[in-house]
């Protein structure tokens, strides 16, 4: 009886587990600078409202899951690429949710320590949802399948909230918070 794993396969592992890490970080941050407007709507619905935005989460990812994977399984290429672009939609809201959720973290992170810029706030908030998600047990079942589908929920509301067209231009160039 050998030892059933070799120091590479390690290595390879936590390379993975690094490689998700900062993927996830990079995308929180991101999303936030592109999509400002929609993160700051999504962090007003998950600090207002928390478990309504929950409860909304469970509503979305339930039916639109469940939809994109029964799409998904069919042996058509049309109905197949209809749930890939329904699957990909329910992400891109739960990345909004997500990111909307690093800029409260990050906002919070900055009451305490009022010097830092905001983008360092965000950062560190970004960074600690990740890590977070990251905990053995209670990060793995309990954070991050709670906070994902109130990111979910959240992300969905402010996509599906309106805004005007002078705001979202305004928005582009950076001169709206």
């Amino acid at each position: 009886m050998g030892m059933p794993y070799s120091i590479g396969d390690v290595l390879a592992m936590l390379s993975l587990i690094m490689g998700i890490m900062v993927s996830g970080w990079t995308l929180l941050v991101i999303v936030a600078l592109f999509f400002g407007r929609k993160c700051t709507q999504a962090q007003s619905v998950i600090e207002m409202t928390p478990w309504k935005a929950f409860g909304r989460g469970i509503l979305v990812a339930a039916t639109a899951g469940f939809l994109s994977t029964i799409f998904i399984a069919q042996p058509s290429g049309v109905i197949k690429l209809v749930g890939i672009v329904l699957f990909s939609n329910l992400l891109a809201a739960g990345a909004i949710g997500a990111s909307g959720m690093a800029k409260m973290l990050g906002s919070r992170i900055r009451m305490m320590d009022a010097s830092r810029s905001e983008f360092s706030a965000l950062a560190r908030g970004a960074g600690v949802l990740v890590v977070a998600g990251l905990v053995p047990l209670v990060g793995w079942f309990a954070f991050f399948p709670i906070g994902f589908l109130m990111a979910l929920g959240a992300g969905v509301t402010a996509v599906l909230t309106r805004t005007h067209a002078g705001s979202v231009a305004a928005d582009a160039y950076g001169l709206v918070r």
